[in-house]
């Protein structure tokens, strides 16, 4: 409905409801904590002198230029409404010029919804990740759950945000916020990986150097059994106490003679105090050059 008043000086004002759906332009690069500016221009439909938007008459609801009735009741669970204000400008078209009434304001998102059920989630997660690197890791079904489970929890939540978001071929806060966070908790799962390998590769050669040292210790083992079994050589007397002599010599008394012993040669015996030839042999042979006899003196 339209209404006109005519003034004593002539002057006719129209009063005129416009009902419409406007769209403005977003920028979405820093969801959810993003801020829009709307900016709506209505031209006149009669050129500069035929039409002329006059000023708002009750500064009470003057916004800018003009006036404005309702701001208060525009609201939404999504969007917060403010800065409100009207500016009057001209449009010129050839020779013409058009008064054009623009409208502007800002909106800005509520972050709750996407902090709640995004963000927080998603720091929650990667905390549960970092967590992994304190457990043993030999226990690795533990391990590799704590990893695991929320990488595939953060696969879900891009997901989901996703799909509350229009196709965009460019970055946004929150895509890039989600997908640094997986990589970070990806990593965790490549830590695990070089820790487990580098684990078994150190066991592996534990194990290979105690089969070294048993190995080693077996042969030690045997050689001593060897030794062990081995017969001694017999043991006579020291060079200082023989002489060389010819074996044709005969035997000499006791008390000047080397004591004969269990381990000197059988040749060696004691009969009425004297001790006989000594030989000693080299091997399982005796040598004959060696046939040593001590006489006194």
């Amino acid at each position: 409905r339209a209404y006109q008043y005519s003034m004593p000086n002539g002057m006719v004002y129209m009063i005129s409801p416009w009902v419409g759906k406007y769209g403005c332009t977003m920028d979405l690069s820093m969801i959810p904590y993003d801020v829009q500016t709307c900016s709506w221009v209505m031209s006149a439909g009669w050129p500069d002198g035929l039409l002329y938007l006059a000023p708002w008459d009750d500064d009470s609801q003057r916004v800018g230029h003009f006036g404005l009735t309702g701001v208060s009741a525009i609201k939404n669970r999504e969007w917060t409404f403010r800065n409100f204000t009207t500016v009057r400008t001209m449009a010129v078209t050839g020779m013409m010029g058009f008064e054009q009434f623009e409208f502007e304001f800002t909106m800005e998102r509520k972050p709750y919804w996407y902090t709640v059920n995004l963000i927080i989630p998603a720091i929650i997660m990667w905390v549960l990740s970092y967590g992994s690197l304190w457990i043993n890791p030999d226990a690795a079904p533990a391990r590799v759950a704590l990893i695991v489970l929320p990488i595939l929890i953060l696969i879900t939540l891009s997901n989901r945000a996703f799909g509350y978001m229009p196709i965009i071929s460019e970055s946004t806060w929150l895509t890039d916020y989600l997908f640094v966070v997986l990589i970070l908790s990806s990593l965790h799962l490549f830590e695990y990986v070089m820790v487990h390998s580098g684990l078994r590769w150190r066991k592996r050669r534990e194990v290979a150097k105690a089969k070294k040292a048993e190995d080693a210790k077996k042969v030690e083992d045997a050689k001593k059994v060897e030794e062990t079994n081995r017969p001694e050589a017999p043991v006579h007397a020291t060079s200082s106490q023989l002489f060389l002599l010819d074996d044709s010599a005969g035997p000499f008394p006791n008390a000047n003679g080397p004591s004969c012993e269990d381990e000197l040669d059988p040749a060696c015996g004691v009969e009425n105090g004297q001790c006989g030839s000594v030989r000693r042999r080299f091997g399982s042979q005796p040598n004959p050059s060696l046939d040593i006899q001590r006489t006194n003196g």
